[in-house]
């Protein structure tokens, strides 16, 4: 695998084109109802993954589409969804990895999983997070070393959870759950794709491939029968007429960390080039 190159902060690469591929993670262990795991009762929601080969099957058909130099992962805080990142990033060959909550787990699959485990008087959807040091933990051991470090952003709004995404509600629902998601890959896209021409991985949950779909396609689009590690890889389209100043890249990431903004910004159009282990619907 090749190291993919990083473009300084908050400068464009004009050699290359920025595009987001938003992946699904790998098959989760809990699948077998039998399965258990070190802290399995603490964190029913937590499972790991039980498919190794798959991220890696995965990774080498985007790459056969041209779809493999990436220059950073952002990883949602999910076990799962970490051990997966870590496969794919020793695989392709990438670097530079960044967690952000506001691409983590709806919250009502939460407590599916809470009331399935601890009862339903005890699901309130609330999560534990992994600590820093056990995630970089995870990422070392599945990428053998590869990776060891969670890169921090580049200019969080203030110290501590600010710097990894919005921590979703516990009381979220499904709807809500993805339009926070579509918000934050909006605001990533813009931020990684079009100023900074960026090719950006998004490993997330099975609703985040749903969530890309909506924003992304838009016309009431949705995605469905998400397989595990289902992914759909999108890029600018080149013939629109394209903007992405300072108060857009300020306005996005004030709306992804739950501020509210007045900047109003002309929207981005965006294709799904490609995609895999999916089914899309028009509703």
């Amino acid at each position: 695998a090749t190291m993919a190159t990083a473009s300084p902060a908050g400068k464009a690469d004009i050699r290359k084109k920025g595009y987001m591929v938003v992946i699904r993670h790998s098959v989760r262990l809990d699948n077998d109802k039998k399965a258990t795991w070190p802290g399995r009762n603490e964190r029913p929601y937590d499972s790991p993954i039980c498919d190794k080969k798959l991220p890696i099957d995965q990774a080498d058909v985007m790459k056969k589409k041209g779809y493999g130099g990436f220059d950073l992962i952002v990883c949602s805080p999910y076990t799962r969804c970490l051990q997966t990142a870590a496969l794919i990033a020793k695989h392709l060959g990438v670097s530079r990895l960044r967690v952000n909550k506001s691409i983590g787990e709806v919250r009502r699959c939460v407590r599916k999983i809470q009331k399935a485990v601890w009862g339903p008087d005890k699901a309130d959807g609330k999560v534990e997070y992994l600590s820093k040091d056990s995630m970089e933990s995870i990422l070392k051991e599945f990428s053998d070393g590869f990776i060891t470090k969670i890169e921090p952003e580049e200019k969080p709004k203030n110290e501590g959870e600010k710097a990894l995404g919005v921590d979703p509600e516990p009381s979220e629902n499904d709807r809500n759950g993805k339009v926070r998601m579509m918000s934050a890959m909006r605001a990533l896209f813009r931020r990684h794709c079009v100023r900074c021409n960026d090719r950006v991985l998004l490993v997330t949950h099975g609703d985040g491939v749903d969530a890309a779909v909506r924003e992304f396609v838009g016309n009431g689009t949705v995605a469905y029968d998400t397989a595990e590690c289902a992914w759909g890889a999108y890029e600018l389209e080149e013939d629109k007429n394209l903007s992405s100043n300072k108060d857009e890249d300020a306005a996005d990431e004030s709306k992804e960390n739950g501020e509210k903004s007045s900047k109003k910004k002309e929207k981005v159009s965006v294709k799904l080039a490609a995609y895999e282990r999916f089914q899309m619907i028009k509703l």
